[in-house]
């Protein structure tokens, strides 16, 4: 199966608030870092904090909650993250089912120089459906432990105020109940990333813009087992593989 995803973002950052308008390049003071002062102190005082302390996307590499972006942080830096998200939702195929999910992981990323970056994630998950039904193939509780995902980020600052990046990965899944990446299920992918900081052109609107074009080649199919259906319905048929799939 092939996905092309197309993903916007807006970015409202309220330390931009308390920003002074930028100085132009020829203003802006040299960066001296003080006698035993903290690294932060040797960069611009025009450099937004979120920009020296980034956080980690759940997707892979500095970003949004959820989304990659193309901006990253200061070279030679490593960070590591813990991120967790779930839903429960009541009539989710069928009236009357009950369905909740909860997955998380665990992130790991190096800025190494100025223009790359590296970062690797491993992740578990877990989805139940409750329903009635006279017939089903797929189990109520479906787990996955071990779900793989690394990759690199090359970017760079194109414009004053613009920046972009290309995101090559690899994303690997875990067999539901099986403990451990299965690499037949080795999905590439590479995304192009660009960011633009609205507050550089007007400093009053404290607004940045992300946004992400990708394409990924989902082998995680490879995972699902047959059902052969013989005792149920085309829709009981069907509900099983919907939920198995979204596991």
């Amino acid at each position: 199966m092939r996905a092309i995803s197309l993903g916007c973002a807006l970015f409202c950052s309220g330390l931009a608030l308390a920003q002074e308008p930028h100085p132009s390049s020829a203003e802006t003071p040299a960066a001296v870092a003080p006698e035993g002062g903290s690294p932060l102190s040797a960069v611009p005082v025009e450099t937004p904090l979120a920009l020296l302390l980034p956080g980690l996307s759940s997707d892979g590499g500095i970003g949004l909650p959820g989304m990659p972006t193309a901006a990253s942080g200061p070279p030679w830096q490593f960070r590591a993250a813990l991120w967790m998200r779930g839903f429960a939702q009541s009539d989710f195929l069928i009236a009357g089912d009950r369905n909740g999910q909860l997955v998380g992981g665990l992130q790991l990323d190096a800025t190494l120089g100025r223009h790359v970056e590296a970062w690797i994630g491993i992740g578990a998950g877990s989805n139940q459906n409750d329903r009635n039904a006279a017939y089903r193939e797929d189990p109520a509780l479906i787990t996955s432990l071990g779900d793989l995902g690394f990759g690199v980020k090359l970017h760079g600052q194109v414009l004053r105020d613009v920046h972009l990046a290309l995101r090559p990965y690899l994303s690997v899944s875990s067999a539901g109940g099986d403990l451990g990446a299965d690499f037949s299920s080795t999905s590439p992918g590479v995304d192009l990333l660009g960011s633009i900081d609205l507050s550089r052109l007007v400093p009053h609107v404290p607004l940045r813009l992300h946004f992400l074009i990708g394409y990924l080649q989902d082998r995680s199919s490879s995972l699902l087992t047959d059902l052969t259906c013989h005792g149920g319905t085309t829709y009981d048929c069907a509900y099983s593989r919907i939920v198995t799939t979204a596991a």
